[in-house]
């Protein structure tokens, strides 16, 4: 699992975004933490997950790796980014190839 390096969230406190960064990481268990990824099929623009389930064994082994492009504390937080990546993708670029959208960046 990788963080891209200028994710997008909605928490205020820069200590609390990098102790749920740094839980990731090690790959160990978070309270109240929803990532926001890339798709792991090839249908749809983006996915949410409460991180635990991302612990779980079908998801370490699966063949593509987990990029997490956002952070939340709530699945209603993580809506409203998603929300948001998709609004900010179509002014930008007049699309909804957010992939490349968010790689340019």
């Amino acid at each position: 699992m990788t963080v891209i390096q200028n994710f997008y969230t909605d928490i205020q406190s820069d200590r609390r975004v990098n102790k749920k960064l740094k839980r990731i990481h090690e790959r160990k268990p978070s309270e109240r933490t929803y990532v926001i990824t890339y798709p792991l099929s090839e249908y749809g623009m983006l996915e949410i997950y409460n991180y635990n389930e991302l612990l779980q064994s079908y998801y370490k082994n699966l063949d593509e790796k987990i990029i997490v492009i956002g952070l939340s504390e709530t699945r209603g937080g993580a809506y409203d980014l998603v929300a948001g990546i998709i609004e900010e993708t179509m002014e930008n670029t007049n699309g909804f190839d957010i992939r490349s959208y968010i790689n340019a960046g």
